[in-house]
């Protein structure tokens, strides 16, 4: 198009169209467009800023809805804070883990918007855990009033069986993600390199 419109002939046409509608079509050496469609590859601190900001509070509403339903479902507010807390040991040993991975060039897993939805992902795939747990204990619990230790044991080891498949599971899709991925410094290797430690924690 570029070429086209800064070509001789158009060049030709246009001048003469004008000439014959009565207007003084000054001489012009040649006619060029500018980028037609500008794009900006690189976003400033406001709006990263902003991006951030906006991560944290999807994070943090993330956690606060985990506690309602959590505490809703099972009736229980100590087992909805009791999710959260476990989220977090998830979150923040994955975080340290992909911080050091980052630091030490072994993978590109810088913190952006990516990242943030295979953390939220992670959050998904941790609580969903932990619900088949609480579901577990409230089974076992039946009519009795307390929950003792002993039901809390029998619980984690009825459902061990169903976490170690569901994690080696997901567990392999990320790694055959992870190894299509590695070494290409895109958004893929820190997601997939993410949720592979993810799933190990």
């Amino acid at each position: 198009l570029a070429e086209f419109l800064g070509g001789k002939g158009f060049r030709g046409a246009l001048e003469k169209q004008l000439t014959d509608e009565g207007m003084v079509v000054p001489k012009l050496d040649s006619v060029g467009l500018s980028e037609a469609f500008p794009s900006v590859d690189v976003i400033g601190t406001t709006v990263a800023e902003g991006l951030k900001n906006d991560a944290m509070i999807a994070l943090f509403l993330s956690l606060l809805g985990i506690i309602v339903y959590i505490a809703l479902r099972f009736s229980s507010r100590a087992m909805g804070f009791a999710a959260v807390i476990c989220l977090f040991h998830d979150v923040a040993i994955t975080l340290g883990i992909v911080a050091l991975a980052n630091m030490f060039g072994i993978v590109d897993a810088k913190i952006n918007l990516p990242m943030v939805a295979a953390f939220l992902t992670l959050v998904g795939y941790s609580v969903n855990d932990t619900v088949v747990v609480f579901d577990r204990i409230r089974e076992n619990r039946g009519k009795k009033r307390v929950i003792t230790a002993g039901m809390i044991d029998l619980s984690i080891n009825q459902t061990l069986a169903r976490t170690i498949k569901t994690s080696i599971t997901f567990l392999l899709a990320c790694v055959a993600l992870f190894a299509i991925n590695v070494g290409q410094r895109n958004v893929l290797e820190g997601f997939a390199f993410l949720l592979i430690i993810g799933s190990i924690v």
